[in-house]
């Protein structure tokens, strides 16, 4: 089974995460652990002054988000190796949901698993529901996992 398991962030992905290592998952089950970077540096049609410093100060700070979500979607590879699975870290630059759908369908992922960011109704509607945009529209099963409210 191949699976896409899509993080944003430690915090808020942990229990997604704890329930795919604490799975009795089929032999041979193969992780990718995605996560998407939103880009942040501007496109320009020409170095001016002002602009080339606010340029360098975007790549500056997407290069440390890249080196971010490098490091989590590595840390959480290792995590599900030693719960017994197969897991590779991926990353990728651009909307978030655009990127899942496009990286399940070059893996052919079986399955994708999302965690809910625990919005309201009203949040989802104002910004956007990554996870809801994923279930629409993906080319294979998706399992939005939620936490329960403590």
């Amino acid at each position: 089974m191949d699976l896409l398991l899509a993080i944003d962030d430690l915090d808020s992905s942990a229990f997604t995460i704890d329930q795919v290592a604490s799975r009795p998952w089929p032999e041979g089950t193969r992780v990718e652990v995605l996560s998407v970077v939103k880009e942040i540096v501007p496109a320009l049609p020409a170095p001016m002054d002002d602009s080339a410093a606010l340029v360098m100060g975007a790549m500056q700070t997407q290069s440390k988000l890249l080196d971010a979500a490098s490091a989590m979607v590595s840390e959480v590879s290792e995590h599900l190796k030693r719960s017994g699975l197969s897991a590779r870290p991926v990353v990728r630059t651009g909307d978030a949901a655009a990127e899942i759908l496009d990286e399940a369908a070059r893996s052919k992922a079986d399955l994708i698993i999302v965690g809910d960011s625990g919005r309201s109704r009203l949040e989802r509607r104002l910004l956007g529901s990554t996870a809801q945009t994923v279930v629409s529209r993906a080319p294979c099963s998706v399992e939005v996992i939620r936490r329960k409210a403590s």
